[in-house]
């Protein structure tokens, strides 16, 4: 099957195919493919007079027509952008730019006030003026299969940031393999709940639009307790990390068949636990539910595992509270290997490595990681194929499903004894009434963790009688010292735990105990 030449080429066809029919909604109103592609092809325009060809562009902006139209008009005009969040504190925004050496930036009202502190040749979009001949809309530019399209920035949870430049191919497997597996279609009300600087948002946006279906912004405003914007907006496809489901439960506001339009719902980011899916399908009572995994090098998810509400109690990962992570998309293949990198078989844990054509071509401006992290390997028929290893400890049981089992570096020491924070956090929520529970390496003594400690949310018993249920279940040197109730874990950037923040603020309360 052919490639596309352009990231936004079904977008603009289908612009001309159902030019009233709406796009997007976003910023609290509807905009039609027509007035999306007119805006866009006006930047496009923009863009070529301003910018060199083989230049990069930063988008800096959120939530508005302007910054969608911007991004559809930078790939229109076959040119390579970096997304950034105007959520981001301007310093941060500063080391990213610095990092990634855009030429130039367009940003909207959201992004304007960083705008004062950024060296950067830069351009508010809607100062651009529109272009209202829709219906003579020119061809997007044509674009090199192994060109990068956008740059994403992986989330520095394990060392600084790095830039992975996701390429035409790479984002042209991703979206085919979703639609054979999801098979959107054109009546799709698709959430987009996921921020551009996270690369998941490409199935929110180009997984409708590649069909003529509609994407639905959720707002800032509503990404904590979206339940009536799902509502209101008749939604069917769902899309996020699962940790909004809990919140809504806290909230109240997750209630029996609340959404009985959503037809699929993928969570990503977090590994989901089996209550979750429940309160879920309560709420939805229509949807299929997949649990979807993948690193940022591997362009946003590469394995899904569709949940069977029937042996939902049955179906998690052994030894483990949450489930597995599936089988792979088409073209992608999954191998676990040892410390001296050879393949093991099913039942045997190791390291993940991932291969096929949603493989990135590595991490920019930094060949010694890219030559660590991407390698070739020879499999058992001699043929040599590259793999990108990705830090995370799994297996693949009997029946092809893969297992998330924690991070290879995810391991620190307890009194002398390796300890994964990830199994502690498993073994501590099997607890009834435990809620959610987040685990980080406590006080240092010499350069080694004393003990560990932990967040509680949610939690149905007090913390003194959690620990004492979990003394009865777990190594003394694995139980942590303190259970400090937490009404909100700190996030990152994409919406994943930050236990960087969270054990700064663990350490500062146990502190004042």
């Amino acid at each position: 099957m052919s490639i596309r030449k352009n990231l936004s080429q079904n977008f603009f066809a289908n612009a001309l195919a159902y030019p009233e029919k709406t796009a997007l909604f976003v910023d609290g109103r509807e905009i039609s493919y027509c007035e999306l592609a007119s805006r866009a092809t006006a930047i496009s325009r923009q863009l070529i007079y301003e910018v060199d060809s083989k230049a990069t562009i930063a988008l800096l902006g959120a939530d508005t027509f302007d910054i969608y139209a911007a991004l559809l008009g930078a790939l229109h005009a076959g040119i390579p952008f970096v997304p950034l969040s105007p959520w981001f504190p301007t310093d941060y925004l500063r080391e990213l730019i610095s990092k990634a050496s855009p030429s130039f930036l367009l940003f909207d009202r959201n992004g304007a006030k960083h705008i004062n502190d950024i060296s950067l040749p830069s351009l508010e979009i809607s100062s651009v003026t529109n272009d209202d001949d829709w219906k003579y809309l020119s061809e997007p530019s044509f674009v090199e299969p192994e060109s990068i399209v956008h740059i994403m920035f992986t989330s520095g949870s394990t060392g600084p940031s790095k830039m992975v430049g996701q390429t035409l191919a790479n984002i042209d497997a991703y979206l085919k393999a979703s639609q054979e597996r999801y098979g959107f279609k054109v009546d799709d009300r698709v959430s987009h709940f996921n921020e551009l600087g996270w690369d998941p948002y490409l199935l929110d946006l180009f997984g409708a639009w590649d069909v003529g279906a509609t994407t639905f912004c959720v707002p800032k405003s509503s990404r904590l307790a979206p339940a009536a914007f799902i509502r209101e907006h008749k939604l069917t496809t769902w899309y996020s990390v699962p940790s909004v489901v809990n919140l809504l439960e806290r909230l109240g506001a997750l209630k029996g068949e609340l959404f009985p339009s959503l037809r699929l719902t993928l969570f990503v980011g977090e590994p989901l636990q089996p209550a979750t899916v429940e309160k879920w399908l309560r709420a939805a009572p229509n949807t299929l539910v997949e649990n979807v995994y993948g690193p940022t090098e591997c362009t946003v998810v590469c394995t899904g595992y569709e949940i069977d509400p029937s042996a939902l109690a049955n179906s998690t990962t052994p030894g483990r509270s949450h489930l597995p992570l599936g089988t792979p998309y088409a073209g992608c293949e999954i191998a676990i290997l040892d410390p001296e990198r050879h393949f093991l078989t099913a039942g045997e844990e190791g390291e993940i490595a991932i291969s096929g054509p949603q493989l990135s071509t590595g991490y920019i401006g930094e060949p010694e990681k890219s030559a660590h992290y991407f390698i070739k390997l020879k499999d058992s028929n001699g043929e040599e194929k590259r793999w990108y290893l990705t830090g995370d400890r799994g297996m693949v049981s009997n029946d092809g499903n893969l297992h998330f089992l924690g991070r290879v570096d995810g391991k620190i020491k307890v009194m002398g004894n390796r300890v994964e924070v990830e199994a502690v956090e498993s073994a501590i929520m099997k607890v009834d009434g435990a809620g959610e529970v987040a685990v980080v390496a406590g006080p240092l003594a010499d350069g080694l963790t004393k003990c560990l400690l932990a967040a509680a949310r949610g939690n149905k018993i007090p913390a003194r009688e959690l620990k004492r249920r979990v003394v009865k279940l777990l190594p003394s040197y694995m139980v942590p010292r303190d259970f400090i109730p937490l009404e909100e874990f700190p996030l990152n950037h994409n919406g994943k735990l930050d236990r960087v923040v969270l054990r700064e603020r663990l350490l500062a309360l146990d502190e004042c105990a």
